[in-house]
């Protein structure tokens, strides 16, 4: 990972997810590979995941769907940001949350399999 300031920070925070809540590779990938689309996304605009704003987040989940992704990967992308996001907040790096009650996509629900 680049040793930008918000390489630094995706670093920590999946370090804190892996060591205090033992979270899957699996799942510490799937939030590194998201935290790291939305710092790419603000990159070109001269802004890091710090200094984002809700406006940006909005911004980058509107490209998301715009290319036509599914729902659930919304929905996981906003939940990668919250705990991103809270972690940040309880480590002092950002004063208050830009994704404080973003609105979840909705997902639909799979119809039950008969025998």
């Amino acid at each position: 990972m680049a040793r930008t300031p918000s390489g630094l920070l995706i670093e920590a925070f999946l370090e804190t997810m892996s060591a205090e809540q033992g979270a899957s590779k699996h799942t510490l990938a799937a939030y590194g590979n998201d935290l790291k689309g939305l710092a790419a996304f603000l990159e070109p605009n001269g802004q890091s995941l710090q200094s984002a704003e809700r406006a940006d987040i909005l911004a980058y989940l509107d490209k998301i769907a715009a290319q036509g992704k599914a729902a659930s990967t919304a929905a996981r992308l906003v939940s990668s940001l919250t705990k991103f996001y809270t972690y940040l907040v309880l480590e002092g790096v950002v004063p208050a949350s830009p994704v404080d009650r973003l609105p979840r996509p909705k997902t639909g629900q799979a119809l039950p399999k008969y025998l």
